[in-house]
């Protein structure tokens, strides 16, 4: 599962995204990219923070779930 973050069309450094209930949590790199290995199919939520910006989105994952999730905040 992996995806972009941007705001204004700008990459997002550090944004911390979070995929609960298994509490999976990694930070964006300087292109404003994240990935999460070994997610399981199932429903989470979905949340990205950036200072005081914060997105939280429900999603599903699949083994049909290929396209990345980006993210503006």
């Amino acid at each position: 599962f992996y995806g972009y973050v941007s705001s204004g069309g700008a990459p997002v450094l550090g944004a911390t995204v979070k995929m609960q209930p298994y509490g999976l949590t990694t930070t964006t790199d300087k292109n404003g990219y994240y990935i999460f290995k070994d997610v399981f199919q199932g429903a989470y939520t979905f949340t990205v923070t950036s200072g005081a910006k914060k997105v939280t989105k429900q999603v599903s994952v699949s083994a049909s779930t290929a396209l990345p999730y980006n993210v503006g905040i």
